[in-house]
């Protein structure tokens, strides 16, 4: 809860930043289950791939085909998220300079 009031006091950049950190983690985690791969995967490929999944660029540096339905699932819901928060920062750019009507 402590790190809650933390978050509610902090800048609205540094909030996305720690929450895209906070997914790069997390899918990393997921897709070192072993549901998620059908071979063993060093964990910084798991760890490049979730990076890459959730920055949008796409890059592997494995098969995709070391992963499973439930790997790929992983992967494109990290690609979702990652999506989200670049529109997010593209708004939060353009708010700068342009009045976008929300208030």
């Amino acid at each position: 809860m402590n790190i809650m009031k933390h978050l509610a006091h902090a800048s609205p950049g540094l909030v996305v930043l720690i929450s895209m950190c906070a997914v790069i983690v997390l899918g990393t985690v997921l897709l070192a289950m072993p549901c998620a791969r059908t071979a063993p995967v060093a964990i910084i490929d798991l760890l490049f791939t979730a990076t890459s999944a959730t920055c949008v660029t796409g890059l592997f540096t494995i098969p995709i085909d070391h992963f499973t339905i439930i790997g790929h699932a992983i992967i494109m819901v990290l690609i979702q998220i990652g999506g989200l928060g670049l529109i997010t920062m593209t708004l939060m750019f353009f708010s700068l300079f342009t009045n976008l009507g929300f208030s």
